[in-house]
């Protein structure tokens, strides 16, 4: 047929070709786009950079909000996962959980009653060291068959399940012959047999030690979310400082990191998608009352408190990744409607101290010496803390009060001057539960260590309140009520400068679709809670009419 076209017929039929080809391409696309729907796949794998090592990846002995605990959040499902049904007695103090019929630890052994009775036995014994143990000292368990167990506790409690919550069991079939204070030593830390959405594949390490990256596979046991996890593989690759991170994440090497750092955002130099998950944990600044040998007035505690922008700090400091707060609950439940602006005056209270101003500068004569009034606001060696409170002392500065910044180190922080209560001003943070106890913040029991009343507040009718809320059942109107006049009362005593809450920066690739996140978290491991429906393949089905039209 060709050799009876001329070149112009045959330079016509090719080009005609062309055009048949690729409009055929072109309507095949249209129609595939047209009646599928792309959806999400499974398969794939996602790579998120830490900073840091792991080394127990084992619930009654890893710490929240370390590498440890997010990737025990991964292995090893919490009660309430576990469990078919949790019920209790009207006082609150008797809490029977039933496993699900079914549930598995990764070998597919069932999870039996008697793992989470060894597990809080083993919590229990003082040679563990778990970090658990003052949670569980005083609460009791029993066998009632081989799915349910009983807890007794001493008094009414009625927000138990908080730490049901956070009780992830571990098999007994593995550690039962094991002495408590060698668990920490066993080669099940690094290769755990658990029972959640991710089971451990394999990690690698450089010939120094250093843990550079640690595999997970999606669980096949794992069937208490509607689908198994999408992503087959979870690999988390480490680092010695955040530089070599983000780095890594500008390179390709990663492809997610999570931080609460906004600086980390402006050392990516790559496209990003960048996730503000909202926390409930907060930073304040705790006035210790009984500083300069006398207490500092209610008076002057208030003026120190709106003296101070926190909308700057969060604008300066936190790159508008924060939300402003005015109580300790204000992460909690909606805040009340902003009150009437205060006229800031130091005059009333620093005179009645026997303070003078002089030069634009708050002191007094200590004999022959000039004093300055100087509160010192001591902070932790984090960057981020350590930029507010000297942006801190810069404000109050403008009103005549010469603050100092001592900034030391967390372990001395944590060994040291918080059990002394030995600080003026601390500038710390706050974690709350979903459903929180303020006991330990604010109760007047809590003013000594192991207490972390930093304020070292004593008021009989909030001590009722936080006793109230011990015995009111969450997602009520009586909790809701009681939440409302717990932060009501604790703001009007003007213990603390509550400054902010701040975001957790989860940041991914382009290439990586959104992932679902809880609308706010407590512990960095809650990221993590709709993880069996993130994914990073798609596929395409057909659509069905109600999807057409």
């Amino acid at each position: 047929m060709f050799s009876s076209f001329s070149r112009k017929e045959i330079i016509l039929f090719l080009t005609a070709a062309i055009f048949f080809v690729a409009s055929s391409v072109l309507l095949t696309v249209a129609l595939v786009d047209e009646y599928t729907i792309q959806t999400p796949g499974s398969g794939g794998e996602l790579k998120e950079g830490v900073v840091g090592q792991i080394s127990l990846i084992n619930p009654i002995l890893a710490q929240d909000n370390t590498p440890d605990g997010d990737i025990t959040a991964l292995v090893f499902a919490n009660i309430p996962t576990i469990a078919e049904s949790i019920k209790y007695s009207d006082d609150f103090k008797t809490w029977n959980v039933r496993i699900k019929e079914g549930a598995q630890w990764h070998n597919g052994t069932a999870i039996t009653s008697d793992d989470i009775i060894f597990t809080i036995q083993t919590v229990k014994n003082p040679q563990t060291s778990s970090p658990l143990f003052d949670v569980w000292k005083n609460i009791s368990v029993q066998r009632i068959s081989e799915r349910e167990v009983e807890f007794q506790l001493l008094d009414s409690y009625a927000l138990f399940e908080n730490i049901l919550r956070e009780l992830r069991p571990v098999p007994k079939q593995l550690f039962a012959d094991i002495a408590p204070a060698n668990i920490k030593l066993s080669v099940y830390n690094l290769r755990p047999l658990g029972s959640g959405p991710y089971t451990y594949k394999e990690l690698t390490k450089r010939d120094d030690g250093f843990i550079s990256s640690y595999t997970l596979s999606a669980a096949d046991t794992f069937t208490y979310t509607e689908n198994s996890p999408l992503i087959k593989t979870l690999t988390f690759v480490f680092f010695e400082n955040d530089s070599q991170r983000i780095n890594a994440f500008n390179s390709g090497v990663i492809t997610s990191l999570g931080t609460f750092d906004p600086e980390v955002i402006e050392s990516i130099s790559i496209k990003k998608n960048v996730y503000d998950i909202a926390t409930r944990r907060y930073y304040a600044l705790f006035f210790n009352t009984t500083a300069y040998g006398t207490q500092i007035s209610q008076s002057l505690r208030e003026n120190l408190i709106h003296s101070i922008d926190s909308q700057a700090i969060i604008t300066d400091v936190f790159n508008s990744h924060a939300d402003s707060i005015r109580g300790p609950l204000d992460s909690i439940i909606p805040p009340k409607e902003q009150s009437p602006s205060i006229t800031i005056n130091f005059e009333e209270s620093l005179s009645e101290a026997g303070w003078e101003k002089r030069d634009d500068t708050w002191g007094r004569m200590n004999g022959e010496t000039w004093e300055e009034f100087s509160p010192t606001i001591t902070v932790p060696d984090t960057p981020l803390l350590t930029r507010t409170a000297h942006l801190i002392a810069s404000q109050w500065k403008q009103y005549g009060i010469a603050a100092r910044v001592a900034v030391v180190d967390p372990q001395i922080l944590s060994d040291d001057i918080l059990p002394s209560r030995n600080y003026e001003v601390l500038l710390f943070g706050n974690i709350l539960l979903k459903n929180p106890d303020l006991s330990s913040f604010w109760h007047s029991n809590e003013i000594f260590h192991p207490g972390q009343n930093f304020s070292l507040l004593k008021d009989n009718t909030l001590d009722t309140l936080l006793a109230e809320l011990k015995r009111s059942y969450p997602d009520t109107q009586e909790y809701t009520d009681l939440l409302s006049g717990i932060n009501e009362q604790i703001q009007s005593h003007a213990p603390a400068a509550f400054l902010l809450s701040p975001y957790y920066l989860y940041i991914t690739s382009p290439q990586i679709p959104t992932p679902l996140f809880p609308q706010k978290i407590s512990f960095t491991h809650d990221r993590f809670e709709y993880i069996t429906s993130w994914y990073v393949k798609t596929t395409r089905t057909f659509s069905s009419s109600k999807d057409l039209h």
